[in-house]
């Protein structure tokens, strides 16, 4: 399931249990690598 799999980066954008900018838009950009 590459879709399912693609959306689990999306979780993946904390440090310290803090959601970083940084973090999210690199998973973002992550993901839409790996569905391409």
């Amino acid at each position: 399931d590459y879709a399912g799999a693609a959306d689990e980066f999306l979780r993946w954008n904390k440090a310290g249990s803090k959601v970083l900018n940084g973090l999210t838009r690199r998973r973002e950009a992550e993901r839409a690598l790996f569905l391409s």
